[in-house]
């Protein structure tokens, strides 16, 4: 029997991962992230009542799919922490007003006392403490990141921003997952089914939607197409990166020989911490143009 040829041996793709994203996962994660846009990005348009428990509702998926996802040691204590975290962080920046992030530091701190308490109740059988401190302390700043959007509504042509930002987000991870369903190249990494197209033409598809977004809400003076489409590219290519990321993670779980729960919020994971990046780079973005 012939040998075959090293050209031969580097045509055979690398099989995909179970936790990798097949393209009913894809689709299903597009549609997510087109209500998380909705929820972060237009809702910011609401009353604070209403914005509150949309942004609380982002804060419980996000909670629920690392719950099933991710799946840390001690993952009740992971994610009793975030939770009250999470709902801590929303109401002090709502009692404080005028649209500052300062008493989430707080409440940050808080946390990190109740994860290190979290830790001795588990009992001297727990294992894995690190693993389960990291991704308590890593879940808790996410949840206590998307208070940003509550505090930067405030300010004057704060929603505005959020809306061209998250607005630009959800389109990107829209047209990268949609690609990723029907042809994932060049893959990002082995097994993974993230392609390099779905990112190129997400980061191009977040531009427009920021220049779209700009002229269709109110935003500061100054804010030309031009920075509105350097803006949105960046933050969207960002938020791409950060889904591409979680998903490298959970496939090099699962080549290390961990088992990884196949779960129908499995997709919404990616998605919800794109919104959560895009909403941090609209609040730094907010802090830079309204001073």
């Amino acid at each position: 029997m012939s040998q075959p040829s090293p050209g031969e041996i580097l045509a055979v793709p690398y099989p995909s991962a179970s936790a990798a994203p097949g393209p009913r996962q894809a689709v299903l994660a597009a549609g997510v992230a087109v209500v998380l846009t909705v929820a972060v990005g237009a809702g910011a348009g609401l009353a604070p009542g209403p914005y509150l428990l949309l942004v609380g509702a982002v804060q419980a998926v996000l909670i629920a799919a690392w719950w099933v996802t991710v799946r840390p040691p001690g993952r009740t204590a992971v994610v009793s922490v975030a939770a009250v975290a999470a709902v801590a962080a929303d109401l002090a920046v709502l009692a404080r007003g005028g649209g500052t992030l300062t008493p989430v530091l707080g409440v940050v701190a808080v946390a990190f006392v109740a994860t290190v308490v979290a830790q001795l109740v588990r009992g001297v059988g727990r294992v894995g403490v690190t693993e389960s401190f990291g991704s308590t302390m890593l879940l808790t700043a996410c949840c206590c990141a998307l208070a940003a959007a509550l505090a930067l509504r405030e300010r004057p042509g704060g929603p505005g921003i959020l809306a061209v930002c998250v607005g630009a987000t959800g389109a990107a991870l829209v047209v990268a997952h949609l690609v990723d369903a029907v042809r994932p190249v060049p893959e990002l990494s082995p097994g993974t089914r993230r392609g390099g197209l779905g990112l190129a033409l997400g980061a191009v598809a977040g531009s427009l939607a920021a220049v779209g977004a700009a002229h269709l809400v109110a935003v500061p003076d100054g804010f030309a197409p031009l920075y509105a489409a350097l803006v949105g590219g960046i933050v969207a290519l960002t938020a791409i990166l950060v889904g591409v990321g979680q998903t490298c993670a959970a496939v090099g779980r699962e080549q290390a020989g961990e088992a990884v729960p196949v779960s129908p919020l499995g997709p919404a994971l990616g998605p919800v911490l794109g919104i959560v990046a895009a909403v941090v780079g609209a609040y730094v973005l907010g802090n830079v143009v309204l001073g």
